[in-house]
């Protein structure tokens, strides 16, 4: 091989060509050792195998590593003199396919027909690269522990003796290795995962130790299967084989926002394995809590930091630089053989993974570690891995090999708890920290973030340390940040003072912001820096980023026991913080060099980069006017990238529950970073029309953050008029309706699972075994149909991923000015000063035009409180109570429709609202007050004959009536024949929904009766509600349903649930509904289809419920 020096890509392709002719004397072996890089090597040449090595960047100008390992194993070291110099000893080529080029390097061609014949007689392969190859692709040869005893034993029984030794060689496990392992492990946990690692500038006296300061965090362990979400009060859970699916036990995603507790929690599980190793090793008895309940059986934990991994770096490698140090090479070697032979006893956990520079859901990114994450290898071996949220969508195209776990920060009890543990000797201050956090609603959002918690109780206990007269906190997470920064520069002056090397804090910040922010835009992803790459300014400025407190204190000599405390690199103490630093920098460069602002900001150009960068982008608005204009004009161009249509689908809830939530999340960043830009507010207004042109806002379980967001938004703007906060549930028919009305794509998906549970009787018995049981006894979900049940869970799936909890709705309704004229509060309950809250709101509200409140939990004393509210409204002209019981508290607003105080009152919804029929009838003898009334909803109330005759008699006052929604359960013929007369004026009604618990024969006679007279109908609903209650339809009465049917020209949906039909009579319906021009969805039962119908060949319109 001539001398080719390569620096490109080109080059490098050149050499390559030259470099088969070379090994051609060893193609075969070659094709062999390079199998697992390319699995069709065989039948390949060695040109087209190393271009393919290229394209896939496995081979590179800058990585040679593998290239050299080849050369070495196929004994042609003199070639390496003729490459660049290799970046490390990698390992690419794995200790399985070297031992079996041991093997294959002494066996001669008799042996290979020896062995040829047991294994894959009666053929024989009389080479040996070949046959390995071979009895790979047979599976009869890999590294499984079994597979290679079997191997080794044929070897020696067909005279191979010197081959077997190799295999022997490489199966060889040695106990005391093992057991060296366990032991240096867990004795490493106890000592640095015990004791909480304190923050650089938190110097508490005394040693707080995890377990005295650890907070349970609330846990969500999202069901894959059934897109289901349950609260996980221990980790020790997360592994419990029987809340899993398949093999997804082997496979723990756990997501979290920064600072919410991933690695602490990943250390809190280290901690209590290796205590209960102690704990074994001693003798003692194991007095572990039911935290440990699985943990305890692992026989080995690596924990990792993914962010110390190198490129191309594998698993055992890092475990070998991060954890076991004072490990040969050999005895890694039996580590990885004990963990091959036995991979269910090992669990990894690997901290960081968005801080990985590559996509573990594309293939073309091929990394050592990448194949883990994907059950590429070690596929029964439990991994454990943690990312903030932007990049757990990773993992969607592999997401059913994982189970998937969100740490939804503090709760309120838990922020009490750590508040208090905190100030364990100084409970009073403690006390007095909490009770600002309670009456701060602004506070209390951002104590939901463990790290804002820790630093509140920081800057607490200095201010009454200090004595400050003002010991209030400041109100958004980058103005605390602030505050933290101001101490610690303040700080850091004192103790340096008269010295002459002092640095200017303002200027180091900037500095090592400069740095943090170039690792924050980097693919690499840098969140940990090495001096060695560093120029001595940056090494400057990050020693006296060290000394103030913001990144970790370098060590000038190496402590080979601590695994945690790198000697060459410095971090900051968290994420946010570089995040606050790299703030600080970008916006200093607008009086510097606006147009490296331009460029930085230049390179936030889609949502998902914006919502990857959002920290960042909140805390630059925070700097200067100058920087929060421009970011919000940023944010401005992203918002028009889509549609005007794509936005007001958007505001409809009729695209994909994930295309919701990502647009949901970009208007709360911009509204966030208008938030943390306080002071600047009244100037920056106008650039918040541009992301709300038409001055609605949708959004969907918010967080307490948003709520605060959204506050100041709504107090320091005025264009806001249209607010609707959701948070959807599955607990009754009520709110099942309302969260299929918000998200109609949920109807379609619902139909979509109801139809597939139903085709296959394995999959329900399935369900009915292994979700079911964690539904609760009082659920009403367990009142329904295992098919209904498992339709509805999937449309909850998204959903119930970003409620939250707890909501502060107070701050919000402190914040809504005159201007608001529609408001809509679907699913949240409204209690104390939050109700309190409401009522001011709503006394403030006169002009206020649509009032929505849905499954509120608002009970008859509250409703008292709203009327005397909404007897002043004049305006208004929608009103929504349903899924509120609110009966005795019913009157007080029936006083207000009677006095003709709501004239203007188009839409009235009354959903379960459990009314009894008297006070229905005294709301419908109203009507006369309401003549524009366009929408009337009185389903699921106590609907008896005396209510039918009240609407015959006043139905008439609503002229322009267009949808009527009714049960009507205890209505027999004497009531249903005056209300359908009437009913037959209604000429406007376009939609009409009648339900019945039994759904008899005579009620489709009457609404047969009307429909030739209600030709602009477009909706017609006509359902029961039991299966097992309802009977056929007599043939005379749905003979005379279908006759006038096709009466119906505009008729564009008809939903006919839970009605038994005749054969004939279902072919009948069938035959019309295929002739209606408009009918494009037809609803039926998949449970009442009559016998003998193939349900592969209905048509189209068709959706089976």
């Amino acid at each position: 091989m001539t001398a080719v020096k390569f620096t490109n890509e080109e080059d490098l392709k050149l050499a390559l060509q030259i470099l088969p002719d070379e090994l051609k004397a060893s193609e075969n072996k070659v094709k062999f050792i390079l199998s697992d890089y390319v699995p069709s090597s065989k039948d390949k040449d060695l040109f087209t195998i190393f271009q393919e090595l290229i394209d896939r960047r496995i081979i590179s100008p800058s990585k040679v590593d593998l290239l050299c390992e080849l050369l070495k194993l196929v004994g042609r070291e003199d070639l390496l003199a003729r490459l660049p110099q290799a970046g490390g000893n990698l390992k690419l080529i794995s200790q399985y396919r070297r031992m079996l080029v041991d093997v294959g390097n002494h066996l001669e061609q008799l042996d290979c027909k020896k062995i040829s014949f047991v294994y894959i007689k009666p053929h024989s392969v009389c080479t040996p690269w070949n046959l390995l190859l071979c009895l790979e692709r047979k599976c009869v040869l890999d590294d499984r522990k079994q597979i290679l005893t079997s191997f080794e034993k044929c070897l020696r029984n067909t005279g191979c003796n010197r081959a077997a030794t190799f295999v022997k060689k490489y199966l060889g496990d040695d106990p005391e290795i093992i057991d060296s392992a366990v032991k240096t492990l867990s004795d490493r946990y106890c000592k640095f995962c015990k004791v909480v690692k304190p923050l650089p500038w938190d110097s508490r006296d005394g040693v707080m130790e995890l377990k005295d300061i650890f907070i349970n965090l609330n846990i969500v362990y999202e069901h894959e299967d059934y897109r289901a979400d349950f609260s996980f009060p221990e980790y020790d859970m997360m592994f419990d084989p029987t809340r899993s699916e398949n093999d997804n036990h082997y496979r723990v995603l756990i997501r979290g926002r920064a600072g919410t507790g991933k690695t602490t929690i990943l250390q809190r599980m280290s901690l209590d394995w290796a205590e209960s190793v102690h704990n074994n090793l001693s003798g003692k008895e194991d007095n572990s809590n039911s935290n440990v309940k699985y943990l305890k059986n692992f026989k080995l934990l690596f924990l990792l930091e993914i962010r110390k991994f190198k490129f191309g770096q594998s698993l055992f490698d890092a475990v070998h630089k991060q954890l076991l140090h004072g490990f040969s090479e050999s005895d890694i070697n039996v580590v990885e053989k004990y963990i091959k032979s036995d991979p269910s006893q090992v669990v990894f956990m690997l901290d960081g993974y968005d801080e990985l520079n590559q996509n573990v859901g594309e293939y073309r990114c091929e990394s050592k570690l990448l194949d883990v994450l994907r059950c590429d290898t070690f596929p029964k071996c439990h991994i454990v891995v943690t990312t903030r949220p932007h990049r757990s969508k990773d993992f969607q195209k592999i997401h059913m090999l994982y189970k998937h776990f969100e740490l939804k920060g503090f709760t309120k009890e838990n922020v009490e708890e750590f508040v208090k543990r905190y100030f364990t000797k100084h409970p009073e201050s403690g006390e007095g920290l909490m009770k600002y956090i309670k009456d701060v609603n602004f506070v209390e959002g951002i104590a939901e973030i463990p790290i804002m918690t820790a630093i509140m109780c920081f800057l607490w206990k200095k201010r009454f340390a200090n004595k400050s007269k003002s010991a209030d906190l400041p109100k958004t997470p980058s103005r605390l940040y602030q505050q933290l920064f101001d101490f610690l520069t303040h700080n850091y002056k004192h103790k340096t003072e008269g010295k002459d090397d002092t640095l200017c804090p303002k200027q180091v910040l900037c500095d090592v912001g400069k740095i943090g922010l170039c690792g924050l835009e980097v693919d690499t992803g840098g969140l940990i820096f090495s001096l060695k790459v560093l120029d001595d300014p940056q090494k400057i400025a990050i020693k006296g980023a060290c000394e103030i407190g913001i990144m970790h204190t370098l060590r000038e000599e190496e402590d080979p026991e601590d695994p945690f405390m790198p000697t060459d690199e410095a971090q900051f103490f968290h994420k946010s913080a570089q995040e606050k630093c790299a703030a600080i920098y970008l916006a200093s460069l607008l009086e510097k060099d606006p147009t490296q602002f331009l460029k930085h900001l230049d390179m936030v150009k889609s949502v998902r980069k914006a919502l990857d960068m959002h920290l960042l982008l909140k805390f630059t608005c925070a700097e200067s006017y100058n920087a929060a204009n421009l970011v919000l004009k940023t944010l401005g161009d992203i918002y028009k990238q889509y549609p005007q249509v794509t936005w007001e689908t958007f505001y409809k809830g009729d695209l994909k529950i994930e295309e919701i939530k990502e647009m949901q999340q970009f208007l709360e960043l911009c509204i966030g970073c208008y938030f943390e830009a306080e002071k600047y507010a009244s100037k920056l207004a106008g650039e918040m029309t541009t992301v709300f042109p038409e001055g609605r806002i949708r959004f969907t379980g918010i967080s307490n953050y948003t709520a605060m967001s959204l506050a100041y938004l709504l107090k320091n703007t005025g264009f806001i008029r249209h607010l609707e906060l959701l948070y959807l549930g599955v607990e009754d028919n009520t709110q099942i309706r309302a969260l299929m009305d918000k998200i109609p794509s949920c109807r379609r998906s619902y139909t979509e699972k109801v139809t597939e549970i139903s085709s296959s009787e394995g999959k329900r018995v399935k369900f009915v075994e292994s979700f079911k049981q964690h539904i609760p006894e009082q659920s009403f979900l367990r009142k329904i149909p295992v098919e209904q049940m498992y339709g509805i869970y999937p449309m909850y799936e998204t959903l119930t991923k970003w409620q939250a909890k707890e909501i502060n709705l107070g701050i919000v309704f402190d914040g809504m000015t005159e201007s608001v004229k529609s408001v809509t509060i679907s699913g949240m309950q409204m209690k104390g000063a939050q109700f309190s809250a409401f009522v001011n709101m709503l006394n403030r509200l006169k002009t206020l035009e649509s009032l929505c409140l849905n499954s509120n939990d608002l009970q008859p004393k509250d409703l008292k409180d709203i009327s005397v509210c909404v007897g002043e409204m004049s305006n208004l002209k929608v009103l929504t109570l349903s899924g509120n019981h609110v009966s005795e508290g019913f009157p007080s607003l029936i006083k207000h429709l009677k006095a003709g105080k709501l004239k203007m009152m188009e839409e009235l919804w009354i959903e379960n609202c459990e009314l009894s029929s008297d006070t229905l009838c005294d709301t419908i003898e109203t009507f006369s007050n309401t003549p524009h009334m366009r929408v009337l909803d009185i389903r699921l109330n106590k609907i008896d004959n005396s209510v039918m005759k009240k609407l015959a008699e006043n139905v008439h006052y609503l002229p322009g009536l267009e949808i009527l929604n009714m049960t009507t359960n205890n209505v027999e013929s004497e009531g249903y024949n005056p209300f359908f007369v009437a009913l037959k004026q209604m000429k406007s009604l376009k939609r009409l929904h009648i339900a019945d618990s039994t759904f008899p024969g005579p009620l489709l006679f009457y609404i047969a009766t009307v429909m030739p007279y209600l030709l602009n109908l477009e909706y017609l609903h006509a359902s029961g509600k039991n299966v097992e209650n309802i009977k056929a339809i007599e043939n005379g009465m749905f003979n005379g349903f279908i006759g006038n049917l096709s009466k119906l020209k505009e008729l564009k949906e008809l939903n006919l649930v839970i009605i038994r039909f005749k054969k004939d009579d279902f072919l009948a319906l069938l035959k019309v509904c295929e002739e209606m021009p408009n009918l494009a969805d037809l609803r039926l039962s998949f449970d009442l289809v009559p016998d003998g119908i193939d349900l592969n060949g209905l048509p189209k319109i068709i959706n089976l419920c």
